[in-house]
């Protein structure tokens, strides 16, 4: 709220002091703007759409089967390899011709109940889902092709991107029988959570070096998460208690160079509250997606500092999304704002430190894909080069170390604490892949300044991409 030209100074005060909102000039205070927008973009995140699928080939439908959800794709022409002829729902039924043609790849931009990730999968990963092409005929007397596809979980959102070329789903099973007893068990909670996107990333690298002994290191995250609701799903528009996941995080960012050892390890509860975008189509250009917000609770340990930190954090995050004609989000962000409190338990610094801690936390998630180069040898997925900041703005001080000069102790102070990361990842399979890796600053608790590291790793991670 601002002063009219000419408003007496008094005035202004006057509403300083009955709306303690304002500051003294009668301006909201930067931190009030903050917890403004993130009020509104939890506003905007409230928002419900009924489910919805779509593809650039015309509409397509979800029926949703208990913990499964089926995706019907119709009319789609024939083209020129063999497929047995199978009648979907609702179409008239063709049981004679076993000898029509019915090839098709498929892509899709997809978010469901597995995870608050939005998932970005290709043709081999649909190739792993229980799904069947087939062949009709159409109320006009064309012949035409259809497919099916069985997910796991409920779907709220999906593009199909179709093609006629490429790699191609095969014929692969029209109906599988739902998993039962331990093995349904198994499944449900343990197999769909860890490949869900985003899930799994565990990453061991080899550091080169023309002067010292050759090192490894490890970096990994693990994050499954679970609806608030994980079964007996209809047909209906987000829920609240779909638009909740629980689960942990567990970060891990070790070498054993003593003076490139970022010596992080974080292992937290995790809370994550996010609604569904209302539609995935790749709009050419920008896209925003719906902010999301998160909240965890744990430890953040540094074993080599002998650094233990409790520590509570709530995030929230602002995706960003833009799409091409010859890649779909081929290029997204996602800035990031939050705040860390906790208590530190143990530190060796020889100043000594309060135990409270609280800092702000910035940064951006990012990550440009390509189509890959050498699709007939290492599939369809795409090259993708990621990169992650984070800056903490300590506001009590903490521990820091300047790991490059061994010789120095540790010191406490509030300085700025900043961690980046680009990774350029090359798939060689649906699981694997291998990464070009580079780090530079500190991580919480010990935040060891290591310098830069270069690394080159394998990647162990959950099929499928995902937005970040």
């Amino acid at each position: 709220m601002l002063r009219k030209p000419g408003a007496p100074e008094s005035n202004v005060k006057g509403i300083a002091a009955i709306n303690p909102f304002f500051t003294g000039n009668g301006e909201l205070p930067m931190n009030k703007k903050i917890w403004l927008v993130g009020l509104l973009g939890l506003f905007a995140s409230w928002q419900s759409w009924a489910q919805t699928c779509s593809s650039n080939l015309g509409p397509c439908s979800i029926t949703q089967q208990g913990n499964e959800a089926v995706i019907w794709l119709t009319g789609l022409d024939l083209t020129t390899v063999p497929s047995a002829a199978f009648t979907p729902a609702a179409v008239p039924p063709d049981p004679a011709d076993e000898t029509l043609r019915c090839r098709y790849s498929f892509s899709a931009t997809l978010f469901s109940s597995l995870s608050p990730q939005i998932a970005l999968l290709s043709s081999d990963d649909l190739n792993s889902l229980p799904h069947r092409l087939a062949t009709y005929t159409d109320a006009q007397g064309d012949r035409k092709c259809a497919v099916r596809i069985t997910f796991p979980g409920k779907v709220f959102q999906i593009y199909l991107n179709v093609s006629g070329d490429g790699s191609a789903l095969s014929n692969y099973n029209p109906t599988p029988e739902p998993e039962k007893g331990f093995k349904g068990w198994f499944k449900h909670w343990l197999q769909d959570t860890t490949e869900a996107p985003g899930a799994t990333d565990i990453q061991v690298g080899w550091n080169p070096s023309f002067n010292a002994p050759q090192k490894v290191n490890i970096v990994a995250t693990f994050q499954p998460m679970k609806s608030f609701k994980s079964g007996n799903y209809h047909n209906e528009s987000q829920t609240l208690a779909e638009k909740q996941w629980y689960g942990i995080f567990a970060a891990v960012d070790k070498e054993d160079r003593a003076q490139q050892d970022p010596d992080s390890i974080v292992t937290t509860f995790d809370y994550v509250f996010r609604s569904d975008p209302a539609d995935l189509t790749p709009n050419l250009g920008l896209s925003f997606r719906p902010p999301w917000f998160e909240a965890r609770t744990g430890t953040e340990l540094s074993p080599k500092s002998d650094v233990l930190n409790q520590i509570n954090a709530v995030y929230s995050r602002w995706p960003l999304v833009f799409s091409s004609t010859e890649q779909r989000s081929f290029l997204t962000l996602t800035p990031v704002a939050g705040i860390e409190a906790g208590t530190n338990f143990q530190n060796h610094t020889v100043v000594p430190t309060h135990d409270a801690i609280f800092r702000w936390v910035a940064g951006t998630d990012a990550s440009l894909r390509v189509p890959p180069v050498l699709k007939w040898l290492f599939g369809p997925k795409p090259y993708t080069l990621s990169g992650i900041i984070r800056a903490r703005f300590p506001r009590i001080a903490e521990e820091f170390t300047e790991n490059q000069n061994p010789h120095l102790p540790e010191t406490a102070d509030r300085r700025l604490r900043i961690y980046s990361k680009a990774q350029l990842n090359i798939p060689l399979s649906r699981l694997l892949s291998g990464n070009v890796t580079y780090q530079y600053g500190d991580l919480p608790p010990a935040f060891r300044f290591f310098g830069y590291t270069i690394s080159l790793t394998s990647k162990a991670t959950s099929p499928g991409d995902f937005e970040r």
